[in-house]
């Protein structure tokens, strides 16, 4: 049987990790958040060369040093998680890479079985909301998003995801009535599709 890794990816505030951990309960899936598994060593690792902890958007450490060994710490943890589980979903933004058509092919050299099938959910939200959901939740690492609005949506409105050779969904996360369920089956259609190839 073949495996999927599911990758949710949008801006902050799209409501992504909702819609994540809906999609990997369904699906008996292990869910991997970028978040829970990064987090901690990377405030550490900004503290000790002298930014905050919660420094991201406008660190040019943690985008150029920091960021890609988190991605790639994701994968890694996928392809050892799949010796145990059929079916993964990483929860993460993914938005700085949204602009390199290979970005998907260069990452399959980290699942060492050929049968992996990857599919990417790219969640949206329209800008009231994010912003509404971003202040709601309170987090430091938002304050730069929200103390420079202007920048952070215009670059929300124009950055969508451009990767090729994926299997790609599109959500939109505005309304609290929007519908997972029918999200969830097309995405278990997709699969069942796949493994029966």
């Amino acid at each position: 049987m073949s495996h999927a890794v599911i990758l949710i990816v949008g801006f902050p505030g799209s409501g992504k990790s909702t819609i994540a951990r809906a999609i990997a309960s369904s699906l008996g899936a292990t869910y991997l958040d970028k978040d829970t598994i990064c987090n901690s060593l990377t405030g550490l690792l900004l503290e000790q060369n002298g930014e905050a902890p919660n420094a991201r958007d406008n660190s040019a450490l943690y985008k150029e040093k920091i960021m890609p060994l988190e991605y790639q710490t994701l994968f890694k943890v996928a392809n050892d998680t799949l010796s145990s589980s059929s079916c993964v979903v990483i929860d993460a933004p993914f938005i700085s890479f949204f602009d390199d058509p290979d970005y998907i092919d260069k990452q399959r050299t980290f699942f060492r079985s050929s049968v992996v099938d990857l599919h990417v959910v790219e969640v949206t939200a329209s800008i009231e909301v994010t912003k509404k959901r971003l202040i709601q939740r309170g987090e430091k690492r938002d304050i730069w998003k929200l103390n420079h609005w202007d920048e952070f949506s215009q670059q929300i409105l124009n950055q969508r995801c451009c990767w090729k050779n994926i299997n790609k969904f599109s959500f939109d996360n505005s309304s609290p009535e929007a519908n997972t369920v029918a999200l969830i089956s097309q995405i278990k259609q997709h699969i069942l599709t796949q493994d029966t190839k």
